[in-house]
């Protein structure tokens, strides 16, 4: 867990989070651990290794473009942010990771929106996993985290995280009435 330089990096975080904390505000940085967005020598990560494989037997990786004009809704390529999704096998590897890191900044408060709106399968041959088991392998490991003191925020949430969260947000308001 690397704090961005334009944020003031780790003790520009540190102060920020200790002035918030005096003003009584709540910080819920929001982190996305199960999707790499930025892929360096020697980081740890390995889109052969850890990216969730299609059924087409390639990496998934996500593009942020509008799939009837192909176009990047943001208009420029500097905004564009392809990014791999990690394998569900990796999760409780990258999250250990994580917050271990981030037990540095003493903030018991994290933002974790994708848990609660990414479901993934994978199916690389030896180790396939379909949606059913990501939920359980999520719910797990929110349930470990929320034992631990945090309080979590996630967007949409999917039923398997709300027993395990405080904050839900952009939750949906109506159906798709849809019929199965």
């Amino acid at each position: 867990f690397d704090v961005m330089g334009k944020l003031g990096g780790e003790k520009g975080f540190k102060t920020f989070l200790k002035n918030m904390n005096a003003e009584g505000v709540t910080v819920y940085p929001e982190v996305d651990l199960i999707h790499v967005y930025d892929d360096k020598l020697f980081d740890g990560f390995s889109p052969n290794k850890h990216a969730v494989q299609t059924l087409g037997k390639t990496q998934s990786v996500i593009y942020d473009k509008n799939l009837a004009t192909g176009i990047n809704p943001l208009g420029e390529f500097k905004n564009f942010h392809p990014r791999w999704a990690i394998s569900t096998n990796y999760y409780e590897k990258f999250a250990a990771e994580f917050f271990k890191d981030y037990e540095k900044y003493d903030n018991k408060y994290i933002s974790i929106g994708s848990y609660g709106n990414t479901l993934n399968s994978d199916y690389y041959e030896k180790k396939t996993i379909d949606r059913t088991q990501t939920s359980r392998v999520m719910a797990e490991l929110l349930a470990k985290y929320k034992e631990e003191g945090y309080d979590i925020i996630v967007e949409k949430g999917y039923s398997h995280v709300l027993p395990y969260v405080d904050t839900v947000l952009n939750i949906a308001m109506g159906s798709s009435k849809l019929v199965y």
